[in-house]
């Protein structure tokens, strides 16, 4: 089986650039404008990772994350944000994220999580 990463980002061309930043990797990529979008993707396929911005139209990343929990979806969640501040932070911890990653971020760092992440949660190494 092919990992799965839904990344979830209202700006395309972060959305893109992760795109082909795991193109190399094997990790096979969905991509989702808002939490909305993550949330039908997440309706119609396995998804092992995800990584939400926190700040998007329609629904946040901190929305979708904890509509996933309350579905019981096993997903890997990696909340990233250029805002991040101390309620931020408790609320992802509430919802079980699996990290923060605060923007701008280096392309190695999140590849870097959702690597540990796959190891950690489903054994892909």
């Amino acid at each position: 089986m092919t990992p799965t990463l839904l990344i979830t980002d209202d700006d395309v061309g972060i959305r893109e650039t992760l795109r082909e930043v795991f193109a190399a990797t094997g990790i096979l990529t969905v991509l989702a404008a808002d939490g909305e979008e993550a949330l039908e993707v997440l309706s119609r396929q396995e998804v092992h990772v995800g990584l939400f911005d926190l700040q998007m139209p329609k629904i946040s990343g901190i929305e979708a994350i904890a509509h996933i929990r309350k579905q019981g979806l096993f997903t890997s969640c990696i909340l990233m944000s250029a805002a991040l501040n101390d309620d931020v932070i408790a609320q992802a911890r509430r919802e079980n994220v699996y990290s923060i990653l605060s923007k701008p971020f280096r392309c190695s760092a999140v590849t870097r999580l959702v690597r540990e992440a796959l190891s950690h949660f489903h054994g892909w190494h």
